[in-house]
């Protein structure tokens, strides 16, 4: 018969799974009687109470009422040490039911085994130092089982005390051992009350947090540095929580009070702290309640991982991403980024107005969707992938354009300026995109080109500037020293003059004095037209009664020449113009056909439509020229001397001062044309010419686009 060192008594039903195998109850020669229904054991502990030293109950949810009245009724009076094993989730009324019986421990059925079998060693120990006055001489086997036991024990906990304070006094991070004890008792008082909800409770009552706040007690604390909170050395402990708490910190405090008593052991938040200096540290708080202390709270530690750098970098960032997303929303440029796949992965609403699409027609699509929808449905796809391996290496080897200017015809078939300056985002090694920010300058081209006309324009003018002085000083000092010959002659040979000499220097004064009155009179004309001091009366008027009037002003110098002026131009033609610049035209080419017409010649006006030009003058240089149709083309042409291919080169210029002299040496000022180019052009038309050499010449113009004001 064995004689074992100890009798336990194990009740529980029969399908609970034992949590330490009968093996190890046989190895530490302990006897275990399993007993599976409460009943029969109010009866086993009536007869044999003497003999037992410990009870292990396992408590089953759904056998709790009748092990309450087993235990209750029957074990109450009882001197065994008693360990209960409960399930996780029993209600807190019943675990105050079993505190009452005063157990040696309660164990959790989920617990490790190991710990159970430490329980059952302590109670057996325990019971092995209480002496009897019978004690025999198997008495006296507990006692070296206790004493080997508890050497055992002392040699564990001296070296797991060791381990901890190893660990507590090394740890890179704060750590503070707290007693919440007496929170502990002010949970239960509150509950007392009937506070259920204590979520709701310490909203509407935050003055409890302060208060919960002061009874808390600072234990220990491990090494501390000058960057922790504390900024204090391990012997300095605070006295409690209030001397380091900031505002903020309270709000944490709050939430850790709630954890603990919803039963929970373990938190972890965002703690705002307070250190020596004033400064404000963040810093992540966990805590955990150590094992075995769960119902009193006695032993609760305390861990802080100092993120104030992190927050700092955090705060920085956050401002940074804000600052852009301000950026990015208010910009009045277009913002487009586009992976390294030439995907499109976002766009600002500037973006969006520009183009003229939405961002789900944008955001996906591949980049050229901005420009032709046409070629999106119908790509060459060997050209695409051409394009994207090009774009790809431009991207890796930051090869990317940085600023352009560019006219783009956008997908709608917009024609659009635009400055786009490209930057590459390399926030990921293997995820690089790149920034587009895209400006309409169409209206700041459109200046620039207005510029440009202009500078040109004033180039131009400029040249006529000189063109006009120069004529100033050189066509009027010959006119002029004429003058002065004839008056000098008439002044100091008047009385030895015959009158038929006095006729003549007469004569000549006379003509001089013509051709100079011309001569200022186009000056005055052109210098009127080029600073855009004249203006013109736009009318619609028949044609032929203005030409017929120019001719009978200039038939009497034809008849000298014995020139025909032969009009045929159609007595119905109406047309809309300036009607005096139209009779200033036909007067300047008129008169420099005559003037360059043989003598017995003819002078032929005509007026066409654009289509009959064409059928009639083939080898005529209109075409280069765009005419709205139906447009009305004058032509003067002569029989006289015609134009050498050199000198056709030099008309109509304004920069080159150009005379020559007609059949019978009529002299011009050399504005005659310019003149005609000038007014032509002031609406909107075109003039050129035509010349074979010997045979004679035709100027043609046309005043096109004009509208009646």
């Amino acid at each position: 018969m064995v004689n074992y060192l100890y009798k336990i008594v194990f009740i529980a039903n029969e399908d609970q799974s034992p949590i330490i195998s009968s093996e190890w109850f046989k190895n530490e020669n302990l006897q275990v009687i399993h007993i599976s229904e409460y009943n029969s054991s109010t009866n086993f502990f009536v007869k044999n109470k003497e003999q037992i030293d410990l009870i292990l109950i396992d408590i089953d949810v759904n056998e709790k009422n009748n092990a309450a009245f087993f235990l209750e009724k029957t074990l109450s009076n009882f001197q065994i040490p008693i360990i209960f094993i409960t399930p996780p989730d029993i209600n807190e009324t019943f675990f105050n039911r079993l505190i009452q019986l005063n157990p040696f421990d309660i164990i959790q059925n989920n617990s490790n085994s190991l710990i159970l079998k430490n329980k059952i060693k302590q109670a057996l120990c325990i019971k092995g130092t209480q002496t009897d006055e019978n004690a025999d001489l198997v008495s006296q086997a507990p006692k070296q089982y206790y004493i080997e036991y508890i050497n055992k024990l002392e040699n564990a906990l001296k070296t797991s005390e060791n381990r901890f304070h190893y660990l507590f006094n090394r740890s890179p991070f704060p750590i503070w051992e707290e007693d919440f004890s007496q929170i502990k008792s002010y949970f239960d008082r509150l509950r007392d009350l009937g506070v259920c909800d204590f979520r709701v409770h310490f909203d509407s009552h935050f003055e409890d947090v302060f208060k919960c706040a002061s009874l808390v007690k600072i234990l220990d604390v491990n090494h501390m540095d000058s960057d922790d909170p504390l900024n204090n050395e391990k012997k300095i402990i605070p006295g409690n929580l209030t001397d380091i708490f900031s505002e903020e910190s309270y709000q944490i405090f709050k939430e850790e009070l709630i954890c603990l008593a919803e039963g929970n052991t373990t938190y972890e938040g965002e703690l705002r702290l307070k250190n020596v200096n004033g400064e404000i540290t963040y810093s992540i708080v966990r805590l955990f309640v150590v094992s075995g202390f769960e119902h009193s709270l006695e032993h609760v530690m305390v861990s802080f991982f100092d993120i104030t750098d992190r927050k700092k970098s955090e705060t920085a960032l956050l401002k940074s991403e804000k600052q852009f997303k301000q950026v990015w929303n208010n910009a009045v440029d277009g913002m487009r980024i586009i992976d390294i796949e030439g995907k499109i992965t976002s766009v600002n609403d500037a973006f969006c107005t520009l183009i003229g699409k939405s961002k789900e027609e944008l955001i996906g699509k591949n980049f050229s969707v901005i420009y032709d929808d046409q070629n999106l449905e119908n790509p060459d796809l060997g050209d695409q992938e051409e394009k994207l391996r090009k774009f790809k290496g431009k991207i890796s080897d930051n090869d990317i354009e940085p600023r352009f200017r560019k006219e783009l015809v956008l997908w709608n078939g917009k024609k659009v300026w635009f400055e786009v300056s490209n930057s590459i985002l390399n926030t990921e090694e293997d995820n690089l995109s790149v920034l587009s920010i895209f400006r309409d300058i169409s209206i700041r081209m459109n200046y620039e080109a207005r510029l440009n006309q202009t500078t040109e324009e004033l180039k131009e003018i400029n040249a006529s500037k000189d063109k006009f002085i120069s004529i100033l000083s050189h066509d009027l000092r010959g006119p002029f020293n004429g003058f002065l010959g004839i008056t000098d002659i008439l002044a100091n040979s008047l009385e030895s003059l015959t009158p038929e000499e006095i006729k003549e220097s007469a004569t000549l004064l006379n003509k001089a004095l013509k051709n100079l009155y011309l001569l200022l009179d186009d000056l005055l004309l052109w210098s009127r037209i080029q600073t855009r001091r004249i203006n013109f009366v736009i009318s619609t008027f028949h044609v032929v009664p203005e030409v017929e009037s120019v001719i009978s002003l200039l038939t009497p110098n034809a008849e000298k020449k014995r020139i025909k002026i032969i009009n045929n131009i159609n007595a119905n033609l109406e047309l809309t113009a300036d009607k005096s610049m139209l009779k200033l035209l036909f007067r300047n080419l008129i008169a420099n056909a005559i003037k360059f017409t043989f003598e017995g010649g003819a002078i032929n006006l005509n007026a066409y439509i654009t289509d009959e030009l064409k059928t009639s003058f083939s080898n005529s240089n209109y075409s280069s020229f765009v005419f709205n149709p139906k447009s009305i083309i004058f032509c003067v042409s002569d029989s006289g001397a015609g134009i050498s291919t050199e000198n056709m080169s030099k008309l109509f210029r304004s920069d080159i001062h150009f005379t020559t002299t007609g059949t019978q040496n009529e002299t011009g000022t050399g504005l005659g044309l310019v003149l005609c180019k000038e007014i032509v052009e002031k609406h909107n038309g075109y003039i050129w010419a035509e010349s074979d050499e010997g045979i004679g010449s035709s100027f043609y113009f046309t005043l096109s686009d004009v509208q009646k004001q």
